[in-house]
């Protein structure tokens, strides 16, 4: 045993040495050795050179006769110190909850360091309490109990104040190592996705993909108790197991069981098959037993709820689905007549059009015509499943009725693995080119996307490997050629195994892994989700196998092997001809002419304003012994806005009284700067001021200056022309908060952004943020109102912004007061590009007015500048056009062409004008000289302000609902935008759809007219209920064709909406926050709203 620990350890010594990095001042390695059913331990050593440092390795191993089960060594590799504020930053950066990558030293000697699976396993970093999976960022922070916890436990020390007790300077870093498991040494991935785990690749993947089959059929049989019931799940860092139960999910569990022995039968794995079948049959009988009801003389799968029994068909579904897998692979019949009597059953949830309806109540009436797109798939897979073993057409009729009714309301949108399933089945039996039409698109529209998907998504591989046994024999049948090209088959092939190497990478709970966790033996070797807290349910389990074992049955397929081996054979020929073409002509790198491309500043260029620099500006400073270390890189003229402390880099603008009063007519909002200079000036770099305060000639340091405002501009045209950085100016009636709030979401991750603080955006606004280029930031981003374009004082603050990219999203009907003209409003946002810099990009919605849209293009051809167009409409002439937009649920999908190549990418924003905004978004990341794909992807956790498309789910009066909370602000395009959405939305809500529309306010003498354009709208939306506020919407409340109320009291107007909801309702909160109080809407319905429990309703069962 000595000698083969020595062995091992040797070998390991000489790996590590290989991947050390030098120099370094120190060597770093992290010892984790697990031989219990409890969380491994760690331990950290180190020292001035690897020598040294693994001298102590050895001292700590010797103390053990033999290894330990599972012992993972690892060197610390790349680092970063950063201040503890930077590193909060980063981990509020994370999107997805265990998606932070890096170790953190909390404690500069290494005394308080965390591994970066070590932090996942011990929930030392947790989600925002706001954070709704697949909805927003998860915004990761600080779990100062579990830290406090987790370090009482490793390291034996009570810590009382966690923050006290951390450095204000934290070390980020990289491991990478090896895990010796029994003997066996594997190399582990140090970077990017499956970082931390064994190494799979494209030439090992056979072997740990029939590993992870294999012993992940144990675990889910381990699920398994005696009378047939599963253990639901796991919340593996809390040691928790999950409490509720699902129909759906305990037979769809018996079905990839089943496909386990199914598999070991083929393979001829170790597995007693006959054991298997016998846990199965309990896993049914119970099934049969516990959640089934008989009604009307049919059996239904029933799950209890307060007012009976809800009765799904997806549960339906895959119980026949399971025994008729069962029947196939046995040949027994015990359950033949269960099966029949169940799919009689199925009759009830689908009508003579092939229409469905998916939850029923007991007396078999709706509930919710939809719940999720599942249950389609899964009926129809189920339906085509059974028919070969009845060999009644009844049942193919059904099949075929069901999948007229997905092609005709374009079910392929969905991308769903089920109906990948069915229509594989389908084809076998009824090949029509339709069918097979609408499995190629379900499978190849969402190829790019499937392909970017970070998390394990393991349907993805169900999917996958069901269309590439479609496509296989479309190419033996009539439409061979036909209906995808060569190329397409290649990529779906492609994406495929690299689904199927993400999955065995990031979603097998390996040893590796499951060693930091409370449990390690009972979840070594299942499957999880790690970004819902690494999630371990049986459906988990169940989705990952059945995925992985038709991928192996893909693999061993005579097609698609040689289709494999041509791809290879067609790869190395590429390879040849491009060194070949290197060699004969080498490729010269033309210079980018493009002079504003973003890229990232070094430290050394972020140069602040020094003392000699205020020699620029019209002024001079009161005491020069106060200020010889200038070095400002920040302005504020705010109060408010100044955090607490010394801030000797910041300058306070003084703006005055009147000041304020001439530039925006209305009272200052900063009272009280005096006061606040007397007592904080001290702790500032600078005053700015045109009025001495000679009591504080001592303490305070002081510029005093002719005008504040006139300083400000001075200090902005010195910063922009000194500025190397793009400037993006944003201006629209509608959009432009979104455009920026989306970009600056998407680039902060690579750069530093500088952009407005919420809908700060007005001539008083714009010179602020211009003097705050001061922090040297490498890229601004300012949305631009139309007060700035039409500065009465100076002329378009765009002069003074001067952009390098200039948006223009829409000139439309909004701030209309005092204005009779829209075309007056279309000029007004085209002197944005007034001042575009030569060079520059104009942006421009093509979807306008026609006569706006005129005007605008008109300014900016005017200039030397690039002009690029959108279209969400689809317009040929735009350079970047809509192809497709799908409104699913939760999410909403865009196809869009650029440059004739596709690009798809989606988005939880759900409507139009969020789609919309995207579009903008696209050509000004192309603009900046970056990759949309890399960028548009973070898409999916882009939150805009709180309440623009806010969704919320909960109950009001005790019933379900869903609320869309777009009551940021209205506008008439943004009022249509909303509905619209709202529409796209009723499809999965069965309860009643309440449209809780505000006025919009600022149309003065248009008010009536424009009103009127809402009406169509409301009308086609779907809305049960029109609940209307506001003297503006008596003319909608009048004309439209929907039940409508209108209200002039709030208390009456919460009354009547807390009246009017049922389970299940859709409503939207939509209009303007000023000229009346529906700004109270929102607050007084989301404070009735009370929270969904953060686990489901534990089902009960009769």
């Amino acid at each position: 045993m000595e000698q083969k620990k020595h062995e091992i350890l040797k070998a390991v010594q000489s790996y590590l040495l290989e991947q050390a990095r030098a120099p370094q001042e120190e060597t770093v390695l992290y010892i984790t050795t697990c031989g219990k059913n409890r969380r491994g331990h760690v331990w950290r050593t180190s020292g001035r050179d690897f020598e040294r440092a693994w001298v102590k390795v050895e001292r700590y191993f010797s103390k053990m006769p033999e290894l330990i089960r599972w012992t993972k060594i690892e060197i610390q590799t790349q680092t970063e110190w950063v201040p503890a504020e930077e590193g909060i930053r980063r981990f509020a950066q994370t999107s997805r909850n265990n998606y932070f990558s890096k170790g953190v030293a909390f404690k500069k000697d290494g005394s308080c360091s965390f591994l970066p699976d070590e932090i996942s396993g011990n929930a030392l970093l947790t989600p925002v309490k706001s954070h709704k999976i697949g909805v927003n960022s998860a915004q990761l922070q600080l779990n100062l109990a579990n830290i406090k916890g987790y370090i009482k436990r490793r390291f034996d020390r009570v810590i009382p104040d966690v923050w006290a007790y951390f450095d204000d300077e934290w070390v980020l870093f990289d491991t990478t190592g090896v895990f010796v498991e029994d003997g066996r040494i594997l190399p582990l991935t140090e970077t990017g996705y499956g970082r931390g785990m064994r190494q799979i690749t494209k030439e090992n993947q056979e072997m740990f993909l029939s590993e992870a089959i294999e012993k992940g059929t144990d675990f889910l049989f381990e699920q398994l108790w005696e009378d047939g019931k599963f253990t639901y799940g796991y919340y593996p860092a809390y040691d928790k197991q999950l409490t509720g139960y699902n129909s759906v999910r305990h037979f769809s569990s018996l079905y990839a069981l089943l496909e386990t022995i199914e598999y070991a039968e083929k393979q001829q794995t170790a597995h007693s098959t006959e054991e298997l079948l016998k846990k199965v049959e309990k896993g049914l009988d119970w099934g049969l037993k516990n959640l089934c009801l008989a009604v009307d003389g049919h059996l239904y799968v029933g799950e209890k709820v307060k007012e009976g029994y809800d009765l799904k068909l997806g549960a339906q579904a895959v119980v026949v689905l399971a025994l008729a897998k069962y029947e196939t692979l046995t040949g027994y019949d015990f359950y033949h007549e269960a099966m029949l009597n169940l799919l009689e059953g199925m009759h009830s949830f689908i009508d003579e059009e092939g229409r469905t309806r998916h939850v029923l109540r007991e007396d078999l009436s709706t509930k919710e015509k939809f719940r999720i797109i599942y249950y389609n798939g899964e009926a129809l897979f189920a339906i085509m499943r059974t028919y070969p073993l009845t060999g009644d057409e009844r049942w193919l009729k059904l099949g075929e009725r069901l999948m007229d009714r997905y092609v005709a309301d374009n079910y392929e949108r969905y991308h769903d693995h089920w109906l990948s399933y069915s229509v594989n089945e389908l084809t076998q039996y009824l090949p029509k080119r339709e069918y097979y039409e609408f499995g190629v698109k379900n499978a190849l529209e969402n190829l790019r996307f499937m392909e970017g998907r970070d998390t394990a998504y393991p349907t993805f591989l169900e999917l996958l490997s069901a269309a590439n046994k479609m496509f296989c024999r479309i190419e033996e049948s009539a439409y061979a050629g036909e209906l995808f090209s060569e190329e397409e088959y290649r990529r779906l092939r492609e994406v495929t195994e690299k689904r199927a190497l993400h999955e065995l990478r990031t979603g097998v709970m390996w040893p590796e892994y499951a060693i930091y966790f409370a449990r390690p033996e009972t979840i070594a070797h299942g499957f999880y989700a790690r970004h819902d807290r690494t999630r371990m349910r049986i459906d988990d389990a169940e989705h990952f196998l059945s995925g992985l074992i038709n991928y192996t049955w893909l693999l061993q397929d005579a097609k698609f092997q040689m289709k494999e081996a041509m791809d290879q054979m067609n790869e190395q020929t590429q390879e040849v001809e491009k060194v070949i073409s290197e060699t004969i002509t080498p490729e010269k790198a033309e210079p980018n002419e493009n002079q504003f491309l973003l890229k990232k500043l070094s430290e050394e260029e972020r140069v602040g304003l020094h003392f000699a620099d205020f020699a620029n500006f019209t002024g001079q400073f009161l005491n020069e012994e106060l200020v010889k270390d200038l070095h400002i890189q920040d302005f504020e003229y705010y109060p408010g806005h100044v955090p607490v402390g010394r801030h000797p880099e910041l300058a306070f603008l003084d703006l005055s009284d009147k000041k304020i009063k001439e530039i925006t007519t209305r009272k200052s909002p900063f009272p009280n700067r005096a006061s606040f200079i007397k007592f904080r000036g001290r702790h500032l770099g600078l005053v700015i001021t045109d009025s001495i305060y000679e009591q504080l000639i001592d303490e305070v340091p002081q510029f005093i200056v002719p005008d504040v405002w006139e300083f400000m501009h001075e200090v902005s045209a010195f910063l922009r022309n000194r500025f190397a950085g793009p400037v993006v100016a944003i201006t629209g009636s509608v959009g432009k908060s979104s455009v920026r709030l989306m970009l600056e979401h998407l680039l902060q991750a690579d750069f530093t952004v500088l952009s407005n603080r919420g809908n700060h955006n007005t001539r008083l606004a714009i010179p602020l943020y211009l003097n705050k280029l001061v922090q040297s930031p490498d890229a601004a981003v300012l949305e631009v109102s139309i007060n700035a374009l039409n500065s009465r004082d100076r002329g378009p603050q765009a002069n003074l912004i001067q952009p390098n990219i200039a948006i223009v999203t829409s000139a439309d009907y909004a701030h209309m007061r005092g204005t009779k003209d829209l075309s007056i409003i279309a000029k007004v946002k085209g002197r944005i590009f007034e001042g575009l810099l030569p060079g520059g990009t104009a942006i421009l919605n093509q979807d306008m007015e026609e006569e706006s849209f005129g005007i605008v293009k008109k300014i900016a051809e005017e200039r030397q500048v690039t002009l690029l167009t959108y279209s969400l409409k689809g317009a040929e002439t735009a350079d970047l056009r809509l192809i497709q937009l799908k409104s699913l649920k939760e999410l909403t999908e865009v196809t869009v062409e650029y440059q004739n190549r596709r690009y798809t990418y989606q988005m939880t924003m759900g409507s139009e004008g969020m789609a919309e905004n995207s579009l903008a978004i696209f050509l000004t990341l192309v603009s900046l000289g970056l990759e949309p794909e890399a960028y548009l992807s973070r898409l999916l956790a882009f939150q805009s302000l709180p309440k623009v498309m806010a969704s919320h789910t909960g109950y009001l009066d005790g019933k379900e609902v869903a609320i869309i909370d777009d009551t940021h602000n209205a506008a008439i395009p943004s009022m249509i935008n909303g509905i619209r959405a709202f529409s796209e939305k009723t499809l999965y809500y069965s309860g009643k759809k309440l449209l809780v529309l505000g006025q919009v306010a600022d149309l003065g003498e248009h008010t009536e007219i424009l009103h009127k354009r809402l009406i169509p709208i409301i009308d086609a939306s779907g809305a049960d209920l029109l609940l209307a506020y506001g003297e503006g919407m008596k003319t909608v409340v009048a004309g439209t064709t929907i039940p409508a109320e209108h209200f002039e009291n709030m208390d009456c107007y919460v009354e009547r909406i807390l009246e009017e909801v049922t389970d299940q309702s859709l409503i939207l909160l939509k209009g303007s926050v000023s000229d009346s109080d529906y700004h109270q809407i929102s607050g007084r319905l989301l404070k009735l709203l009370a929270s969904e429990p953060a686990e489901r309703r534990e089902i009960q069962y009769v």
